[in-house]
C-alpha cells in the first residue's frame, strides 16, 4: 500500500518568516514592532449573498454606509430592503469600497438577535 508524504509542520517562527513581505516590496517603513504581511495571511474572505425580499417578515440588522456615521446599524424588515445584501457575522471587519480615501471601517457588533446583513458597498 502506498503512503502519502507527511506534511511538513512549520514552527511559529517559520510561519512568520514565510508570511513576511520582502523589504524590497514594502511600500513604506513601519514601526520596528510591526511587520508587513499580505492581508490573505491574516484574513480569510468569504462571501455569501442574501435576498432579504425572500424573507419579507424577517427583521435584519443592516450595516450600511449611511448608518455607519451613527455607529449603529439599521433595523429593517426584509420587505423594506430592495436589493441583495451580503451575510456578515459578529466581529467581521467591514472596509468601505466606495470613496476609500475617507477610510470607513466598521466592526460588526450584533446589537440585536436579528440576522446580520451588510450592503454591497462594504
Amino acid at each position: 500500500m502506498a503512503r502519502g508524504k507527511k506534511k511538513e509542520t512549520l514552527t511559529p517562527e517559520e510561519c512568520l518568516q514565510a508570511a513576511l513581505v520582502p523589504v524590497s516590496e514594502q511600500p513604506y517603513k513601519v514601526p520596528d514592532n510591526w511587520c508587513w504581511v499580505p492581508l490573505q495571511t491574516i484574513n480569510q474572505y468569504q462571501s455569501s449573498s442574501i435576498d432579504p425580499s425572500k424573507q419579507p417578515e424577517t427583521l435584519f440588522e443592516l450595516y450600511s454606509v449611511p448608518s455607519s456615521t451613527n455607529d449603529y446599524p439599521e433595523i429593517v424588515m426584509g420587505c423594506e430592503i430592495g436589493s441583495t445584501k451580503q451575510a456578515v457575522k459578529k466581529d467581521d471587519i467591514l472596509l468601505c469600497k466606495i470613496n476609500p480615501r475617507i477610510n470607513r471601517v466598521w466592526k460588526v457588533s450584533q446589537h440585536t438577535e436579528n440576522a446580520l446583513l451588510a450592503s454591497s458597498e462594504w
